[in-house]
Order: C-alpha cells, then sequence, then structure tokens
C-alpha cells in the first residue's frame, strides 16, 4: 500500500497489474520453495516441484481474489509458515517468529483470522509432526506459544493502534450483548464450527503438555 507513493495516478492501473504478476510470481517461487526445503517432499522431481509451484500460484484463491492485491500477501507468506514451522518443531523458531509477524503486519486488519488460523493449522502440524517423528510434543507446544507470543510482540507496533482505536470506537460491542440480543444458531452458524475446533487444537496441545 505505501508503495503508491511512487505512482503517478494515470500509471495506477498498469502499476496494479505488475504487482499482481509479482506476487503470483513469488507465491511460485516460496511454494516451490517448501517443496524442496520441506522434509515430507524431498523425493520430488524437480519438474514436479515447479508444477507443484505454478498450481499453488494458479489457484482458485488467487482467480477469485487477485483484486484485493493485499490478500496475495499470504499467498506467498503461507509457504514460508510451512517451512518455519518445520523449523520451530527442530529448535530453530527465528524463521518462525518472522514469518508470523509478517503475516500479521500486511494484513492486521484481518489479524485475529490470522490468529485463528495459526492456532488451527500450526496445533495439528506441530502435534501430529512431532509425533510421527517421535520427539516430544511438549516441547513444541511452548516454543510454539512463546514463538507466537514473540511474533505477536513483534508486529504490536501496527496491530496495537488499530486494537485501541477499535476499544474507543462505536462499533464496539461486548460478547455478553451479542449472545443476549442475538440468535445464537443463525448469528453464530459459522462462528461455531470455528470456536469448536480451535477448542479442540488446545485441548490437543494441553493434553501434551501435562
Amino acid at each position: 500500500s505505501f508503495l503508491v507513493k511512487f505512482v503517478e495516478k494515470s500509471d495506477m492501473l498498469v502499476f496494479a497489474n505488475i504487482l499482481i504478476v509479482l506476487k503470483i510470481a513469488a507465491s511460485a517461487f516460496t511454494a516451490s520453495l517448501y517443496f524442496v526445503r520441506s522434509e515430507e517432499h524431498k523425493k520430488l522431481s524437480a519438474a514436479s516441484v515447479s508444477l507443484l509451484g505454478f498450481i499453488y500460484a494458479t489457484s482458485g484463491y488467487v482467480m477469485l481474489f487477485y483484486q484485493n492485491v493485499i490478500w496475495l500477501d499470504m499467498m506467498y507468506l503461507f509457504p514460508l509458515l510451512l517451512i518455519s514451522l518445520e523449523r520451530l518443531r527442530g529448535g530453530k523458531p527465528l524463521m518462525y517468529i518472522l514469518t508470523a509477524a509478517a503475516m500479521m503486519t500486511v494484513n492486521y486488519y484481518i489479524g485475529y483470522m490470522i490468529v485463528i488460523f495459526l492456532l488451527l493449522i500450526s496445533s495439528a502440524y506441530v502435534i501430529l509432526t512431532a509425533k510421527k517423528a517421535g520427539e516430544p510434543t511438549g516441547a513444541v507446544c511452548r516454543r510454539f506459544i512463546i514463538s507466537s507470543g514473540c511474533a505477536a510482540l513483534l508486529s504490536a507496533a501496527v496491530w496495537l493502534p488499530c486494537f485501541m482505536q477499535y476499544l474507543t470506537s462505536g462499533r464496539r460491542s461486548s460478547i455478553t450483548e451479542n449472545l443476549s440480543t442475538g440468535d445464537f444458531v443463525t448469528d453464530y452458524d459459522t462462528v461455531f464450527p470455528v470456536m469448536m475446533c480451535c477448542a479442540f487444537m488446545l485441548l490437543m496441545a494441553f493434553g501434551e503438555l501435562m
């Protein structure tokens, strides 16, 4: 978004198209990098890696939402997140902290969705892969929680002012008010499965820590 300061208004459409192409290319590159670096996919041939990277970068999500240039940032950051989770499991949390902080920074306005996603995918990924490798999952879970806290602090300069502004805005209402005045079944039918999945992942994590 800050790059528009360097572009003339008359060239904005061309600039947006170039930016979309660059982000799609970056998505193909990071996806290929994941298939090369991942322990699970090291046996793939170079042709398979290139093909899978191309398929990832031209997925239905990209074709449907390419008009929102900022959302494409998640496409090239997601493979890096998967790589960082493997490194986190191996005791190297720095890449995970930087990647999670970057995801929160570029899409701070939907930060809570990122947090929910990280809870779901990271908990399952770290716990299941650690179990498969015969590693102590308790230490991995603690490392994940501490690293996530560091990522939140690192990106706080972006999301904290927005959160403070939200608390003082007229759009804020308490959960108690929403539950007491709204219909739980109709208003929360899409939220309830997400809440249950998050609760299930947290129970798995705490079960491994006990």
